[in-house]
């Protein structure tokens, strides 16, 4: 989805965590592979269009903030 993004020169993107419902994959899992990709991502397109990326995380999850935590700490903006 970022290549495709980038191609378009889309300035923002947002993304669902992932496996949270019936999979009942941690949220605070789910949000730390995203960074993981989303750092990946940037090593890889240093000059892509893209400046804002979010992480939307369904908000009755019970460790939704633990999530917005390890978010901030971990994702480096593009």
């Amino acid at each position: 989805c970022l290549k495709e993004a980038d191609t378009h020169s889309t300035k923002s993107i947002a993304f669902p965590t992932l496996g949270l419902g019936a999979l009942h994959f941690p949220a605070d899992q789910s949000a730390k592979l995203m960074a993981q990709s989303l750092r990946d991502f940037t090593e890889n397109h240093r000059r892509t269009a893209i400046k804002k990326v979010i992480i939307v995380v369904y908000s009755e999850i019970k460790d939704c903030a633990e999530v917005q935590s390890v978010s901030i700490r971990h994702i480096t903006m593009i």
